[in-house]
């Protein structure tokens, strides 16, 4: 059984296998296999820099393995203080099941506890499944950026700016 929590320092070399797992597998991420040259030591780094920061990991973990998980980063400007931006995913054989639904509320309710007032993300506009979860969640598209991602075999796809004010 799955269950989600907040990720510690000691998740470091479970999270990075989950994230090589995603990016083998899943046709939604910015960055490919070959360019994800990330450590546990580095991985490790950048989470305890996301606690100092005030920011917050979540996982999802079944039986002791992670296969999901949400990061939502705080802007630091001062005039975006009141903005935080996230990213999600889930292995694919857990999906459909409403966790990633469940992810995103429990970041919601972190956000409106931390004074985040509005929070913001971007989603391939061929990613219709998480489309969907946003839309259903609350999150309106404010803005489509023509043909910014180039995909392997030299396709284009939308990048949707999409945001919602807690």
């Amino acid at each position: 059984m799955w269950s989600i929590r907040e990720a510690t320092p000691e998740d470091a070399a479970g999270l990075l296998a989950h994230t090589k797992n995603i990016l083998e597998t899943s046709p939604f991420m910015l960055t490919t296999p070959e360019e994800f040259q990330v450590t546990a030591d580095k991985q490790k780094e950048w989470m305890i820099e996301q606690q100092q920061a005030g920011n917050l990991i979540l996982v999802v973990e079944d039986n002791g393995v992670i296969v999901g998980t949400l990061n939502v980063r705080r802007e630091k400007k001062f005039r975006h203080r009141h903005i935080a931006s996230f990213g999600i995913n889930l292995q694919e054989a857990y999906c459909n099941q409403g966790i990633g639904t469940l992810l995103i509320q429990k970041m919601l309710e972190w956000a409106k506890n931390n004074g985040i007032e509005k929070i913001m993300l971007n989603v391939m506009a061929t990613n219709e499944r998480a489309i969907y979860v946003y839309k259903k969640l609350g999150f309106k598209e404010e803005g489509r950026f023509k043909n910014q991602l180039k995909l392997e075999d030299g396709t284009y796809v939308d990048d949707i700016a999409m945001s919602l004010f807690l």
